[in-house]
């Protein structure tokens, strides 16, 4: 795996050109993700080539699950190849499985660039950018993603950072959670009666809705999560996966729905449409507790 690093003060990242992951980030000694992923889950089966088995990686240009890899869109139909860790759904879209490019590095932020040129996993043209920015409080992650498509284009982004989980609670502001049908799809919301939980107390693989930050506690340790897209979905929220028995957990901001290009009314459920040249933006704020961007 090719790395990048670049540090501000006791903060540190390194990132990997595969995938465009995060290999790691941490404050001195302390981890803020948790290396390694779901490489401990996986075993022999983990490489250091899969972006699961790394710190973060990107979503994009379509989020989670879609069903059947079908891809309606201005009059046509698209057969999205499955994924085998979803199938037979497409899963996360293209971007943590190619290469990534150093567009920019300086001491204390990096770029990384990926132009898709449209193939069979994704048909239309669009060049993402992932700008990783460390500062005193904590990390900014702005991701990018320009049509370059001859035509109108749908666009979704999101994030997958993995947190350890030892010790860790969780709270949000959410205010519904969306119920998975038999596919593990997301079928409808229901109102969310508690918005904290102890993780490794907890069960979750759902898409949520509600104000868009989130508190993640340790003992002696504390972040807080925030994001933001423009121009802004429709859809606010984040992907909550804490699978049981499992050293980390996961909070994934995202602008839109799992499968949410496969049903009815996609731009309801977060899908953007992008003219030519245009762009969509997902803002991330990864801060230490009582330390404020």
């Amino acid at each position: 795996m090719d790395t990048v690093s670049c540090t501000a003060g006791a903060l540190s990242l390194t990132l990997g050109l595969e995938g465009g992951v995060v290999v790691e980030l941490r404050k001195g000694d302390q981890p803020w993700l948790k290396a390694g992923g779901e490489a401990g889950r996986d075993g022999a089966a983990a490489t250091e080539t899969s972006a699961r088995y790394h710190g973060a990686y990107p979503l994009l240009p379509f989020i989670g699950r879609l069903a059947d890899g079908r891809l309606p869109w201005a009059g046509a139909n698209y057969a999205l190849p499955s994924h085998p860790l979803a199938a037979p759904h497409a899963l996360h879209g293209v971007g943590w499985e190619r290469r990534w490019a150093v567009a920019a590095h300086t001491a204390s932020a990096l770029t990384l660039a990926l132009d898709h040129p449209g193939d069979d996993s994704w048909p239309f043209a669009f060049r993402a950018a992932q700008h990783f920015a460390l500062h005193p409080w904590g990390l900014a992650l702005t991701m990018t993603l320009t049509n370059q498509h001859r035509a109108p284009a749908p666009a979704q982004l999101g994030w997958h950072p993995y947190f350890p989980s030892a010790g860790a609670t969780l709270s949000t502001a959410f205010t519904q959670r969306w119920e998975s049908d038999d596919r593990d799809l997301p079928a409808q919301p229901v109102p969310l009666p508690k918005t904290g939980w102890a993780v490794e107390e907890t069960v979750w693989d759902h898409c949520f809705e509600g104000p868009a930050q989130a508190a993640l506690a340790w003992p002696g340790h504390a972040l807080r999560l925030a994001w933001s897209s423009a121009p802004r979905s429709p859809f606010r929220g984040a992907v909550l996966y804490l699978p049981e028995a499992a050293d980390f957990f996961c909070c994934e901001p995202v602008t839109a729905c799992p499968n949410a290009l496969a049903t009815a009314n996609p731009q309801a459920r977060g899908v953007v449409t992008l003219a030519p040249g245009e762009s969509l933006q997902l803002a991330i704020a990864l801060r230490e507790a009582g330390l404020s961007p």
